[in-house]
């Protein structure tokens, strides 16, 4: 091995090592210290009580339910019996009296709900209703999509418009939106998949939700059979003859193949929303009490509304993160929450209803625990050499000079001897350098 490719691998012997230690020790975390844990409520915000008796109303003069919530058509190619046609969406159900918890306007209460028994009739009876639980998929889409998603649903008392005298029961919106019904329409037959299929119905057999847009044998289709034809709209033509569409223009005005291609890409994306969003939902403080995290059954709760206490309000990023803003010491969200079965008197269908939870969360009082301040190592003391002893020499201890015979130098013995040694090793060093 020569000089120079080991004074090399010395080099980087030494270089390395060093920096192999400033480079192998890990960041501390943060920690802080809980003065005052987050404080979470919960409250029910199902108006009815524990085991109601409720019906399902239609429109007296045409048979149909509310605007913006149903369509008419066909699924999966089944157009229904050929003289009424088959409509899809949610249930207007009502209360009254005894079925609504004390304290309710009227006292009437309201919700829009769904059927879990896909082809069997629905009929007026009042049906007694019972906590139950369902497939998590289809309990988020009943919550999510009933009376708040309608935007003029009236879920209790009277309609606010009108006089004292003039209220009722069947008094069940201020306003409508035409564009909610192909959604109401893919949360029904999503339901039908989950619920209804899993208990003897064949709604999905042999079909798949996934091709609703790419298959045109699966999902919605315009009925072109029934006789006489029906309206696929007809709820929200009739309403909107006097009144205007909630949330701007009507999108599928006098256009059933558009109104039929939205609620077939509703059933994808309501499907993909579910999924992702079932519950139950928990909520939490994040890591650094910087604000919260919602997380369902399957992962963070994303896009949902948080409203803080000063009235401001923030939607969940992707990780179900929502951060608190400066000064505020509260917000409030709704989550999925109880739901309900209907037990269909006199051979009507069962339906469910779904109702949400509110959540409040205080903030947290924390303090940041500083780090640590690092000792720093102390200083190597050098090792004391042992003293030399000095010897003190005077001229009485000098050894007398004696005189060497002549040689014609004047290099003592002792200094031969070093230079022949140097000259030794000059011999050795230009050998070894001469071998290599």
């Amino acid at each position: 091995m020569s000089k120079k490719l080991v004074a090399t691998f010395l080099s980087v012997l030494l270089t390395a090592t060093p920096l192999a230690l400033l480079t192998s020790s890990p960041a501390s975390a943060q920690t802080y210290n809980v003065v005052t844990a987050s404080v979470i409520t919960v409250t029910d915000l199902n108006f009815f009580t524990e085991n109601p008796t409720l019906s399902f109303v239609v429109n007296p003069t045409d048979g149909t339910t509310l605007a913006g919530t149903m369509i008419m058509g066909c699924l999966n190619g089944d157009c229904g019996d050929g003289e009424t046609g088959r409509g899809f969406g949610a249930l207007h159900i009502i209360g009254v009296d005894d079925a609504c918890v004390e304290g309710t306007p009227g006292p009437w209460c309201r919700a829009l709900g769904y059927c879990v028994e896909a082809g069997v009739p629905l009929n007026l009876a009042g049906s007694p209703f019972g906590a139950f639980s369902f497939d998590a998929k289809a309990t988020y889409l009943a919550w999510k999509y009933s009376a708040d998603y309608h935007g003029g649903y009236i879920e209790t008392g009277g309609n606010p418009n009108s006089t004292p005298e003039n209220q009722n029961a069947y008094q069940s919106m201020t306003g409508a939106n035409g564009n909610t019904a192909p959604v109401y329409a893919a949360a029904q037959v999503l339901i039908w998949k989950w619920v209804s299929d899993p208990n003897g119905s064949t709604v999905w057999a042999n079909h798949n939700t996934s091709e609703a847009v790419s298959d045109a044998g699966t999902g919605f289709s315009v009925d072109t059979t029934t006789d006489p034809a029906v309206d696929p709209d007809g709820p929200i033509d009739t309403w909107l003859n006097l009144n205007d569409n909630l949330g701007g223009p009507y999108l599928y005005a006098d256009d059933p193949e558009a109104l039929m291609a939205a609620a077939n890409q509703a059933i994808l994306d309501l499907e993909i929303e579910a999924t992702a969003k079932q519950g139950p939902w928990t909520v939490a403080d994040s890591a650094d009490y910087s604000g919260i995290v919602i997380t369902g059954a399957v992962g963070p709760i994303y896009g949902e509304t948080i409203t803080f206490g000063d009235g401001s309000t923030a939607v969940t990023d992707a990780n179900g993160y929502v951060a608190w803003p400066d000064g505020v010491t509260e917000l409030d969200f709704e989550r999925p929450g109880v739901t309900y079965l209907g037990i269909g008197n006199e051979d009507s269908q069962d339906i469910m209803l779904a109702f949400g939870e509110a959540v409040n969360v205080t903030r947290p009082v924390v303090e940041v625990i500083p780090d640590p301040t690092p000792t720093p190592a102390p200083t190597p003391t050098p090792e004391e050499e042992d003293p030399v002893e000095e010897i003190a020499l005077t001229d009485e201890d000098a050894p007398e000079e004696e005189e060497l015979p002549a040689t014609g130098s004047e290099h003592t013995p002792m200094q031969v001897a070093v230079v022949l040694m140097l000259v030794g090793l000059g011999l050795t060093v230009t050998v070894a350098v001469v071998r290599r």
